[in-house]
C-alpha cells in the first residue's frame, strides 16, 4: 500500500518483548505481524501515522516498569510489554488503552489523536490496596493500635500491641474467620499483604487450677520430685504439661 511500509531496525525504540500489530486503514498498510522486539520492529508510516510517546507512572509521578499495555482502535491492536517509557507509531484516530501490572489496579481509557500535532499518553497506575483489620471476640485483653488500615502492595502496617488483662497471658494472633494461627509476634506489624486480612488476638488465663483427687485413703502423687498428698489443687501456667 502506498505511503506505508514494514521496516526492521536493530535500534528499535520499542522495548524487548512480543507484540502484535494489526492495521486496516485507508492510508496504512493492512498488516498482521507478530515479532520479538530483540529481533525486529514493525514501523507504521504514512499520512495517518502519529508518533506517540507513552509514559506510565504511579500516583507520586514515579515511573512504573513491567507494565502490559494494549492500544486498540478500528485499525488494529498493539500489545506491548513496557520496561521503560517508549515512543510508538499509531494511527491518528480514537484509541483505547488498557494497562495492567501485578499488584496494581487496571488503568483504562480513551484518547483522540485526530487533528492533534503533539500528544503524550501518560497513564497513572495505582497500587492495589488491601484491608487489614483487627477484631476481638476472646476476652482477656485489648489491642492498642489502628485497628482498620488500608495498605498498598509492599506497604508496612502500623503495629498492633496485644495487652493482656490481669490474670491473662497473650498466646498468638489468629486469622478470622478460619482461626488459623498467624503469628506469635507482639507487637505485630503485618506486611506484604496479597489480599484482605482480618486478625484477632488470643488470650488465655495465666494460670490453670488443676484439681487432683483419689478414692484411696492417704493417697499421694509425686509432683516435681516431692510427694503431694491428695486431694490437692495445682496452679499451673497455661499450656504447661
Amino acid at each position: 500500500s502506498a505511503g506505508a511500509q514494514v521496516s526492521y531496525a536493530p535500534d528499535s525504540p520499542l522495548p524487548v518483548g512480543k507484540y502484535t500489530w494489526k492495521s486496516q486503514s485507508p492510508t496504512l498498510a493492512t498488516m498482521s505481524y507478530n515479532a520479538t522486539l530483540d529481533e525486529a520492529q514493525v514501523e507504521v508510516t504514512g499520512e495517518n501515522a502519529f508518533t506517540l510517546p507513552i509514559k506510565i507512572v504511579d500516583p507520586k509521578g514515579e515511573p512504573v516498569t513491567g507494565v502490559s499495555l494494549t492500544l486498540r482502535s478500528g485499525e488494529g491492536t498493539l500489545a506491548l510489554e513496557l520496561t521503560d517509557p517508549v515512543t510508538v507509531q499509531v494511527p491518528k484516530t480514537i484509541l483505547a488503552y488498557t494497562a495492567t501490572k501485578e499488584g496494581y489496579g487496571v488503568a483504562s481509557g480513551t484518547f483522540d489523536l485526530k487533528g492533534v500535532t503533539t500528544y503524550t499518553l501518560e497513564i497513572v497506575l495505582r497500587p492495589k490496596q488491601y484491608r487489614l483489620s483487627c477484631v476481638q471476640t476472646i476476652p482477656g485483653g485489648r489491642v492498642v493500635g489502628q485497628l482498620e488500615q488500608k495498605l498498598a502492595v509492599g506497604e508496612m502496617s502500623i503495629p498492633w500491641l496485644a495487652v493482656p488483662a490481669e490474670g491473662y497471658t497473650f498466646m498468638w494472633w489468629r486469622t478470622v474467620p478460619d482461626g488459623t494461627e498467624y503469628s506469635k509476634e507482639n507487637p505485630l506489624q503485618p506486611r506484604e499483604l496479597s489480599g484482605d486480612l482480618q486478625l484477632e488476638p488470643v488470650f488465655a488465663p495465666a494460670e490453670v487450677v488443676v484439681k487432683i483427687a483419689s478414692n484411696a485413703p492417704d493417697a499421694q502423687i509425686d509432683y516435681a520430685g516431692s510427694p503431694l498428698a491428695l486431694p490437692a489443687e495445682l496452679k499451673l501456667p497455661y499450656g504447661s504439661a
